[in-house]
């Protein structure tokens, strides 16, 4: 991707950029959001250029990949063009990792926005490790973000606010009930706006070790990261995977198989019927 890339910055007419709240981390940019920068812009000039693509719809020729506030800022200042680097060949999944990836490095989202963000790759069935890999980020914490999609908005908001750690919002995510989740939550939140530095630990049910029952997602992904931790990757924690919908049939029969070769056990991966 990067060699067909060119590295040449050009300016391009303001008025032929497109700028798609869709593919931005940030969404829709108000103007009143970036008045600091586009004094900057006007005080010191651009230091970095933006990105685009090739986009060739109406009026416009361009759609941003990177720099959506810049761009902002230069219509604030409504100045006619803006120096940029033009990105072709990209994928709409490539672009949205640019974009991610560019807010993440620059610390420029909150977490529920990174949710928001990363829930466009899990509606497109990436699993995970899939999302980890692709941003360069670990599996810990894409699962965290991935969990906070699952809990109450109210949660939601107080995370974006910075009022819920992202340990805490594991815990949250482990308790039985919204009454105990948005309980647990409400006394974090309160912790943080005395002003107490050291975050409260929110207390999980502790499971009887002894108890054999269904597990649900939660058990089952902390026993693959036991798992993983004590001993690597290997056909438990693929099977567990396989258990919590992480992985698909043909994905642990492939794991299954490649086990059996290096037991020197034959196997033949079974003829699965589509559904």
């Amino acid at each position: 991707m990067d060699k067909q890339d060119s590295l040449v910055v050009r300016d391009l007419f303001m008025s032929e950029i497109f700028s798609d709240p869709d593919f931005n981390c940030r969404g829709k940019i108000a103007p009143l959001d970036v008045l600091e920068l586009s004094k900057s812009i006007a005080e010191h000039g651009l230091q970095q250029p933006i990105s685009v693509q090739p986009y060739n719809h109406g009026k416009f020729k361009w759609r941003i990949v990177a720099g959506h506030r810049r761009h902002a800022a230069f219509l604030v200042l409504e100045w006619p063009t803006i120096p940029a680097v033009i990105k072709e060949h990209l994928t709409d999944v490539q672009v949205r990792i640019l974009n991610l990836q560019e807010n993440i490095a620059r610390k420029a989202l909150d977490i529920m926005q990174e949710s928001n963000s990363l829930n466009k790759f899990f509606v497109a069935n990436y699993t995970i490790e899939e999302v980890a890999k692709m941003l360069n980020q670990s599996k810990g914490w894409v699962q965290v973000r991935k969990n906070l999609l699952a809990l109450e908005p109210e949660i939601q908001e107080a995370a974006a606010a910075g009022f819920i750690t992202q340990e805490q919002i594991k815990d949250l995510y482990s308790l039985p009930s919204k009454e105990a989740r948005l309980e647990a939550a409400k006394k974090a939140k309160e912790s943080r706006m005395r002003g107490e530095t050291r975050a409260i630990k929110i207390k999980e049910k502790k499971r009887n070790p002894t108890t054999k029952k269904v597990r649900g997602k939660e058990e089952i992904r902390e026993m693959i990261e036991h798992i993983l931790e004590v001993l690597g990757p290997n056909l438990a924690t693929r099977a567990l995977a396989w258990t919590s919908a992480e992985i698909s049939d043909i994905d642990l029969y492939r794991d299954i198989k490649e086990a059996c070769e290096e037991k020197g056990v034959d196997y033949e991966i079974p003829t699965l019927e589509p559904v």
